[in-house]
C-alpha cells in the first residue's frame, strides 16, 4: 500500500575497509547487493527514495540509476556516516511534496526486506511515537523509522557520527519493533560467506 509523506533513506556511501571490495557491488541473490537495498526500499511505496553513495560513487550509483531513486553523491563520505545521513536528508527534504517521515536503511543489511520496514511502519502508526527502530541482539538500530520532530537534529549531526545517539537518548521517545533480521550486516568477507551460503 502508498505510504505518503513517507521519504526513504538508503546509506550505500562507505569504503567497505574490511570487506577489502566494495559491499554495495556484491552479489546478492543474482544482482548487486545496492540495487536489492534500493529494491526494498521501493516497495514500501513512499513518496521519495534517496540512496546516498560515496567510495565508488560513480559505479554503485551506476547500479541503481535506472530505478525510480534519487542518486545523491556525499563528497565528504569519508568523514563518517553523519556526513551521509545530512545529505540524504537534504535531498529527501528539497522534494517536491513534504515529508513527515523518513526510514533510514544501510546498504548492507540484505536482510532486511520489505515486511521489515512495513512493520516500522505499523508501530508508528500504533504508537504514534517519533521513533520507530529496529531491535536486534539486545540494541536497537537501523532500519530506523524517524518523524519530522526530530530532522533538525539528523540534520546538524556531527559528519563523525551515526544518528544512534538520538534514539539512545531519548528513550520515551522511542518504539522498539523486534526485527532480528536486521542484525545481519556484511562487514567482512566472513558475513558475506556466510549470508551468500545461506541461499545455495
Amino acid at each position: 500500500m502508498p505510504h505518503p509523506g513517507v521519504g526513504i533513506l538508503v546509506l550505500a556511501a562507505g569504503g567497505s575497509s574490511r570487506m577489502g571490495r566494495p559491499k554495495q557491488l556484491l552479489d546478492y541473490r543474482g544482482k548487486p547487493l545496492v540495487r536489492h537495498v534500493a529494491e526494498t526500499a521501493l516497495a514500501v511505496e513512499g513518496d521519495r527514495v534517496v540512496v546516498v553513495v560515496g567510495a565508488e560513487g560513480e559505479e554503485v550509483g551506476g547500479r541503481v540509476r535506472d530505478l525510480p531513486v534519487r542518486v545523491v553523491l556525499n563528497e565528504r563520505w569519508e568523514a563518517g556516516m553523519g556526513s551521509s545521513i545530512r545529505a540524504g536528508m537534504n535531498d529527501l527534504l528539497s522534494g517536491p511534496s513534504p515529508i513527515a517521515a523518513a526510514v533510514i536503511m544501510l546498504g548492507d543489511q540484505p536482510l532486511v526486506g520489505p515486511a521489515t520496514l512495513q512493520r516500522l511502519l505499523d508501530a508508528h502508526a500504533e504508537t504514534g511515537k517519533p521513533v520507530c527502530a529496529a531491535a536486534f541482539a539486545g540494541t536497537i538500530g537501523p532500519p530506523v523509522l524517524v518523524t519530522r520532530a526530530l530532522f533538525p537534529q539528523l540534520l546538524a549531526l556531527p559528519y563523525d557520527r551515526g544518528a544512534k545517539h538520538i534514539w539512545t537518548g531519548n528513550p520515551d521517545q522511542v518504539e522498539a519493533v523486534p526485527c532480528p533480521e536486521a542484525a545481519t550486516d556484511l562487514d567482512t568477507a566472513a558475513d558475506y560467506e556466510q549470508v551468500s551460503s545461506r541461499g545455495r
